[in-house]
Parts: structure tokens; sequence; C-alpha cells
């Protein structure tokens, strides 16, 4: 049972003279006091409970006080949840509706502090270190005229680049008149190189992994210093005639498979609080017809694979996923025919209103052409595996 806290609503002032009571500023001091001294804060920054954030950021103790002096206590928090309380009381389905509306960006912040086992006063592991500034970048604006976030504006800014395939030299004439019209103390990165570097935390790194011509191999792995196919003996490398008539291989692969790492988005859905339940849906799941096939957690090959490995089976959390792709023509239909085959990853824990979202649909290769895999997609899907 929490003490009496009308004092948080009855002892501040709201005029302009902010006259607040005795008991409300010797109170609040307390709450600060509090919230820094336990284990609920991410570095040096907790969440602030005021009137205008509502717990959805995180901020240093000094911004803390001035904006609980400027705008008092959010309603009806009498439990503070989110600076050491334990909630007593169930959440109603309308609180659960009013905080869909809340950044949960800090939220995922603060789920990176046990994952990479700091505790309040560690300093922070290099990644932790990027996405810190990514959130940095997410709340800072381009300039002080704008509302415009910085990252929001340089990841459109790439956006179009790729969509319209600027070359970097482009882009960074693009960048650089865009600079000159900017007010002065405006934050826009200076060319292509420092974008990317802004950008690095979002994960959307990619490896280029060659392979043989016709698919049989990839020169990966324990294959990774081979020139042929071991299979069909076709050369890695392309060929090409020098100016004595010579046949020179150049370094230069015939074909390659992008590779984009898996491991990171599954990490991002146990980085949120609502995600992180939501992956054990398959198991701890209610179905609103039981009796039916409604996700494929009913299904007769889901519980057949259950049973083939139970140790895997037993953890809610441990990811099922299944795979989907198609060709398509990357350059349009009047163009030499030629096609690829991205391959996407679905989480199929998550509940069926979540797991076929396009959110949740994670871009793992991108399979070359010109034409379909056929049968050797297994050999694509040799990345996945390690």
């Amino acid at each position: 049972m929490v003490d009496d806290r009308r004092w948080m609503c009855d002892g501040f002032d709201n005029s302009w003279g902010k006259a607040h009571s005795a008991e409300w500023r010797k109170k609040t001091q307390a709450f600060i006091d509090h919230a820094f001294a336990g284990k609920t804060h991410y570095l040096d920054r907790v969440r602030y409970p005021c009137n205008k954030y509502n717990n959805g950021k995180f901020r240093a103790k000094v911004e803390l006080t001035k904006d609980l002096v400027s705008y008092g206590f959010m309603p009806d928090y009498e439990t503070w949840s989110f600076h050491g309380e334990k909630e007593t009381r169930v959440e109603t389905e309308r609180e659960a509706d009013d905080s869909a509306g809340v950044d949960r960006m800090d939220e995922m912040l603060e789920a990176l502090q046990p994952k990479f086992g700091l505790n309040s006063m560690d300093p922070p592991t290099k990644e932790v270190e990027e996405f810190f500034k990514l959130l940095q970048a997410l709340e800072e604006p381009l300039h002080e005229h704008t509302k415009v976030s910085l990252l929001a504006f340089v990841t459109r800014l790439i956006a179009i680049k790729s969509k319209y395939f600027f070359s970097n030299n482009c882009f960074n004439d693009l960048v650089q008149l865009i600079e000159d019209v900017l007010p002065q103390r405006h934050k826009l990165p200076n060319d292509m190189y420092q974008c990317k570097r802004l950008t690095k935390a979002l994960g959307m790194s990619y490896e280029k992994i060659d392979m043989c011509p016709d698919g049989c191999m990839l020169f990966c792995d324990d294959h990774v210093d081979k020139k042929k196919c071991l299979k069909c003996g076709k050369g890695r490398y392309v060929e090409v005639v020098n100016e004595d008539g010579d046949h020179v291989t150049t370094d230069v692969a015939q074909k390659q498979l992008r590779s984009f790492p898996m491991a990171p988005h599954f990490k991002r859905l146990f980085l949120s609080m609502k995600t992180c339940e939501s992956i054990r849906w398959s198991k701890e799941g209610v179905r609103d017809n039981p009796g039916f096939i409604g996700h494929p957690t009913d299904s007769d090959t889901w519980k057949a694979l259950d049973e083939f490995d139970l140790e895997f089976a037993k953890d809610a959390r441990n990811i099922h996923f299944g795979l989907a792709t198609d060709g398509f023509t990357p350059f349009g239909q009047s163009a030499a025919s030629y096609s690829c085959w991205p391959l996407f990853v679905i989480p199929y824990n998550l509940p069926p209103h979540m797991c076929m979202k396009y959110e949740f649909m994670f871009f793992c290769l991108i399979i070359p052409g010109p034409e379909h895999p056929g049968p050797k997609i297994n050999v694509m899907l040799q990345p996945m595996m390690s």
C-alpha cells in the first residue's frame, strides 16, 4: 500500500508564479532522490513522470527537477512503477490503449541495460553507445526552427538517394546545397560518410558472399580461399582479355549473395517489453477458437516439430520462423530479362494480428539472378545456418 500522494496534485501551483507548497517541494525532492538512488535509471537518466512527457522520455537529474517544477507530475501516477515501486493493480484496457502512443524508443534503450550486463554506473559498450547516439538523433531537431528530427531527415535523404540511384558525389553536392539554405546552427552531416555513420546503429549492414555462377556453392567458411567451384569447376572471378590477347582473372566475383544478419532483428524483438511478451504467445497465448487452426501453432506440423526437439520447444522465447521469397525484376519490365530473389524471415511466435505485419517481416537475403535458383536455393540458405 503506497502513501497518500494527493500532494502531487494539490501542492502544485499551475500559475505563472509557480508558488508550490512546502510539502510539494519537500516530497518532490525526496522523489527525485529516490528515483536516482535505485537501479531504475539507464546511466544517469530516468523516465520523466511530468505532465508533459508522461514517462515517455529519459532525462538527467537537473532536467527532471526543472520539468517537475514547470509542468508538475502526470495525473494518476500514485504508484511509482517506473521509479522503483511495484505495481499492485492490474492495468485496464483503457490504460493500455492510452500508452500505445508513448514513444517506445526510450523503453528499448532501457532494456539494453540488463542485456549487456550493465549496472547503472557502468560505462556503455560500443554497441550501446551507437544506439544511444541514434536515440539522441531521434530526439534532436535538424535545426531550432523545425520539429523534423535529424535522424528522420537523414534517413529520408538516404532513401531518396537509393530510389533515384544518386551517386555519392551527387548526394554530397545535394547535402552541400541544403546546408547553404539551412540556418547556421543546423545539425545536418556534411557528406554521405557522416550520414552512414549516423544511421549505422539501425543495423542495416550486410555481407557480400561470392558464389558459383551456377549457384552450386558459396565461397565462404572452409571454402573462402577457393578459386573454382568444387562441383562444376567454373571460376569464381570474372576473366577478361588484356591488350596482349591473354586471359586475365580479375578480383571481381561473377556472382554475389547479399546476406543481412538475422540476429540483430531477433534481439530487437526482446528490447521492447511489448514485443518481448508477444514473442511468448505461441506457447502462452489464449486462442479465440481453440478447435480451429487460426495460427501455425495450432497445426499438426508445428506439434510434430516440437516433438522433434523437446528441449527447444520447452522455452517459449525460442523463435520459430518461416521463409518467404518471390522474384522481381529490379530494372523494370522493359529492361533486360533479369530477376533477383529477396528472402524474408517471418517469426511465427507472434500472435496472428502481429506476425503478418510488415514491421515483423525481416529481410535476410538477396539471391542474384538472372533466373530462379530452383533446388539450389538450399545452398543460398547456408549463411542463415551459421
